[in-house]
């Protein structure tokens, strides 16, 4: 019994050793769609480095006078809402809508994450 046990599992290795390949096929297709997300949401991350925070800062300070505590209010404000925006999933038809919103008020990531927050409202609301 225990011999053909192994006759039966050797014929049923060489029935299925072909589709051996298609499982290490499988395992990179699966390693590889993994890779496309990670990038995908990697991508996501660089495109929220669309402004210069440094640059609106300094202007926004300048507008209030000069001041280096506004400048620095304004960039850990604005930082914080890039970390944010770079942490959502957003659909593109939002995104691209608020990255144009945030570019018209001087590059603002404030006003980009303040508009993505709305659209997102809105999306879920009109379901």
């Amino acid at each position: 019994m225990v011999f053909l046990n192994h006759v039966s599992a050797r014929v049923m290795y060489n029935i299925l050793h072909p589709f051996k390949k298609f499982r290490v096929i499988e395992m990179y297709i699966r390693h590889i769609s993994r890779l496309l997300c990670a990038m995908a949401i990697l991508s996501g991350a660089r495109q929220s480095n669309a402004f210069n925070i440094n640059s609106y800062c300094k202007q926004v300070a300048i507008a209030a006078g000069g001041s280096y505590q506004v400048e620095k209010i304004c960039r850990e404000q604005e930082y914080g809402a890039q970390r944010k925006i770079s942490s959502k999933q957003i659909p593109s038809r939002i995104y691209n809508y608020c990255k144009e919103v945030g570019q018209a008020g001087g590059g603002s990531y404030q006003m980009m994450e303040t508009c993505i927050q709305k659209g997102l409202e809105a999306k879920k609301s009109h379901h």
